[in-house]
């Protein structure tokens, strides 16, 4: 799927799915890497219906394996995000992030995935405070999780960035955006 084979992609996990049903038909747990990269895979090409049904899929399953759910929900609200229904989407991460927070704890790079997510959505909303608090948690937790040259500091960096100009702090954003693309040059390269 990363290299861009996406037909393949998908006839390998379906093929996957299959194998895994038939041959391991009591162990759900397998299916659930294939069934989220399946749902990913549908989202990447823009199948937001069939995405849906797999993401359904594993909150479903999180019914009997609690730590599947919040990927569920998590890709859920990507969904709405996506398909404009910002108030469905918050309700979905905020629901993520309670069961990535109970199961994994708040130190967790999902955890900071999802307030991410949820950061974004609660800007759509205008709730540009609330997001710029939920940006800095993200910032903090990517700090500790990857350290402050890792890209994904830099994203939380530029992340906060926007919101500071959107709230009219200019010199503050353009410091944000300035760290962050010294640490994607360094990391990453140019």
């Amino acid at each position: 799927m990363e290299s861009g084979e996406l037909t393949q992609s998908e006839s390998s996990l379906l093929g996957n799915i299959g194998f895994k049903k038939n041959h391991f038909p009591n162990d759900t747990l397998l299916l659930v890497e294939s069934l989220n990269n399946l749902g990913v895979l549908y989202y990447r090409i823009n199948d937001i219906e069939k995405s849906r049904i797999y993401f359904d899929q594993l909150i479903s399953m999180g019914e009997v394996y609690p730590e599947v759910k919040p990927f569920g929900l998590n890709n859920l609200g990507v969904i709405y995000l996506k398909e404009g229904n910002i108030e469905k989407a918050v309700q979905y991460f905020e629901e993520a992030s309670y069961y990535f927070a109970s199961t994994f704890g708040t130190l967790h790079q999902e955890y900071a995935n999802v307030l991410n997510n949820l950061a974004g959505a609660r800007n759509h909303q205008g709730e540009a405070e609330i997001a710029l608090s939920l940006y800095n948690q993200v910032l903090d937790l990517d700090k500790t999780l990857f350290g402050e040259n890792h890209p994904k500091y830099a994203t939380s960096l530029t992340n906060l960035a926007h919101v500071y100009a959107q709230l009219g702090y200019l010199e503050v954003a353009e410091k944000f955006i300035r760290s962050s693309i010294l640490i994607k040059q360094k990391s990453l390269g140019t």
